[in-house]
């Protein structure tokens, strides 16, 4: 099984932190639903990294990688879900 180097950690790592910064920035603005669906999006693209990446699903099969996926899907439409249910969400 091929680890990641080096230089793809810290890639990886700079992604991640500037995923970070975008959605922050982003979390200020309140852009209602399409903000906070635009976060969650940024959030699954961080998920992705960190589980390819830093946990080498990328060596799995891709029934393995398929199905982390759906879950982080799953987690993240039932956040959005309950944020606009609980009207947390504000007024774009």
């Amino acid at each position: 099984m091929d680890m990641p180097s080096p230089r793809r950690l810290v890639l990886a790592w700079a992604v991640l932190c500037t995923l970070t910064v975008v959605s922050m920035a982003a979390g200020t603005l309140g852009a209602g639903l399409t903000g906070a669906a635009l976060i969650l999006a940024m959030t699954l693209v961080k998920a992705r990294q960190i589980l390819d990446i830093y946990l080498n699903l990328k060596a799995a099969s891709v029934g393995w990688r398929a199905l982390f996926t759906a879950l982080v899907v799953a987690i993240l439409g039932i956040v959005l879900a309950a944020l606009a249910l609980a009207g947390l969400l504000p007024a774009a």
